[in-house]
């Protein structure tokens, strides 16, 4: 722990024993995680030995995708009606 930072000092001392806890609840029959990697952060970290399935976030690329000319852009803009000259920030 010497070596840690503050926040890693208080998430290991504070944490840690909370999700230890949780993962170890004999209520709990399986485990979804988000990525390989999460499931074998589980099952090194907390010990998790029940099943363990991984579902991965899913993006539809054709639908969520940037306009690919400017054609596309200024039809956009038409159907969402904003000015060509307008910026646009989207998060």
């Amino acid at each position: 722990l010497a070596g840690q930072n503050f926040r890693a000092r208080l998430f290991t001392r504070l944490i840690a024993p909370f999700e230890r806890a949780f993962y170890q609840q004999r209520r709990a029959g399986q485990l979804i995680a988000i990525s390989e990697v999460v499931r074998r952060e589980v099952t090194a970290e907390y010990g998790w030995k029940r099943p363990c399935s991984v579902i991965h976030h899913g993006t539809d690329v054709e639908r969520f995708r940037p306009a690919t000319d400017a054609a596309e852009r200024r039809a956009l803009r038409r159907e969402l009606g904003w000015p060509d000259e307008a910026w646009t920030w989207l998060f």
